[in-house]
């Protein structure tokens, strides 16, 4: 067979083998350039995958706070260096926040199941709301704390100076202070006191005083009974009713005719009265677990009458 020749373009005719084997490959590499790019495009194309999902966002911590459960007679509150405002129920104090309840003031105080009764006549400050602690400095008049079993912060009561510290977790106990005594009156449960160094634990129905001295006594039973005795007028004199002394326990508190004084650390306090009182005047000491006594002392025409018990009685929120 003849072979075939070129034609006039110089190039064999596109029946010849070498014209084959040319479109072969062009078809192969237009075949493997295709596939490349439908690669490409298929790349260029595809959705990106799914996103992660996003945690939410915690909610922020709540600010720990004690809330006022309840009010009796005069309370008011006051931040640092602010004015006094009234106490109503539902209000929320907050750290560097003070308390005062005046005579007959009574408030109740709670963080979830802690709670703290402010006496009437007693001045506190909060000091720190935090997860750990709850801390309080009680300058006057008497506290009663329960925190029970369960409660996740400790409680902590302090004095004016810092120097005496009443701390506990799980307990139910009384703080009193009178300007020269710290006192610590457990219910239930344990309290550690704090002093000079020294550390005692104050267990249920015990007591223990901060004195001048500056160190703790020993935990001792807390009396039965709240103890008031009158010395005998020393003055009866023209214009002058009664001048005379009482005594009662070292970490008590004590009124003449409402009007609050000082208990000296031998537990003794002064009875004076300028004017008669037909009804004659009333001596009231609080002790340091709550309860309270009152007398009441003749003082009109008739020095020598006798001095008359009105009640022994708790106060309103003590066990």
């Amino acid at each position: 067979m003849a072979e075939p020749r070129p034609d006039g373009t110089g190039r064999p005719p596109a029946s010849s083998p070498a014209a084959r084997r040319k479109t072969l490959a062009l078809v192969a590499l237009a075949l493997a350039l295709a596939g490349a790019g439908g690669l490409l495009l298929a790349t260029r194309v595809r959705p990106p995958p799914p996103a992660a999902p996003v945690a939410p966002a915690a909610p922020p911590k709540a600010r720990p706070e004690l809330r006022v459960l309840s009010v009796t007679g005069s309370v008011e509150r006051a931040a640092a260096g602010g004015a006094w405002l009234k106490v109503g129920t539902g209000d929320v104090l907050l750290p560097d926040q003070q308390l005062r309840a005046g005579p007959g003031g009574r408030a109740e105080l709670g963080a979830d199941r802690a709670r703290v009764v402010v006496a009437d006549r007693t001045h506190v400050l909060v000091r720190e709301l935090s997860d750990d602690v709850h801390r309080f400095q009680l300058s006057r008049g008497l506290v009663t704390v329960d925190y029970p079993a369960g409660v996740a912060q400790r409680v902590r009561i302090e004095a004016p100076t810092g120097d005496a510290i009443a701390e506990s977790q799980g307990a139910r106990f009384h703080v009193s202070a009178n300007g020269l005594v710290f006192a610590v009156a457990t219910a239930t449960g344990k309290v550690d006191v704090t002093a000079a160094g020294t550390t005692v634990a104050v267990g249920a129905g015990q007591l223990s005083l901060v004195g001048r001295a500056g160190v703790p006594t020993p935990p001792r039973p807390i009396p039965t009974e709240v103890l008031l005795k009158i010395a005998a007028a020393s003055t009866l004199s023209p214009g002058k009713c009664l001048d005379t002394t009482g005594r009662t326990d070292p970490a008590s508190r004590a009124t003449v005719d409402g009007e609050e004084v000082q208990v000296a650390e031998d537990g003794r306090f002064p009875i004076r009265v300028a004017a008669p009182r037909p009804d004659g005047v009333v001596v009231r000491v609080v002790a340091s677990d709550g309860r309270e006594l009152v007398r009441n002392l003749p003082c009109g025409k008739d020095p020598a009458a006798r001095i008359r018990d009105l009640r022994m009685r708790w106060s309103r929120g003590d066990p």
